[in-house]
């Protein structure tokens, strides 16, 4: 009988309605800090690379601040000019963050 008393009492009831209020507000504030970390909402186009020298895509992407990896594929192209972009992933146009 006690136990149904106090879960009805004053005391009991403040503390609780703070603890969802507490809970509430930090759920809040995390998903706000988590859309300004992860930069939500923001997307940067990719540009097209094809047939570009190493040295122009490190200047192109650097502006836009992109990062590149070199794959050494083997792949061997005439038509393309030395140290040039043979194939690109993610490819021309789509969005990366």
């Amino acid at each position: 009988m006690r136990f149904f008393k106090f879960l009805f009492s004053k005391t009991f009831l403040i503390q609780l309605v703070l603890a969802v209020v507490v809970t509430i507000v930090l759920a809040f504030l995390t998903l706000k800090w988590l859309d300004y970390k992860t930069h939500h909402g923001e997307r940067i186009p990719v540009p097209d690379l094809s047939k570009m020298r190493l040295d122009k895509v490190e200047e192109t992407l650097a502006d836009l601040q992109l990062q590149f990896v070199v794959t050494d594929s083997g792949n061997y192209n005439p038509d393309y000019p030395k140290y040039s972009v043979i194939e690109q992933n993610p490819k021309p146009g789509d969005f990366v963050k």
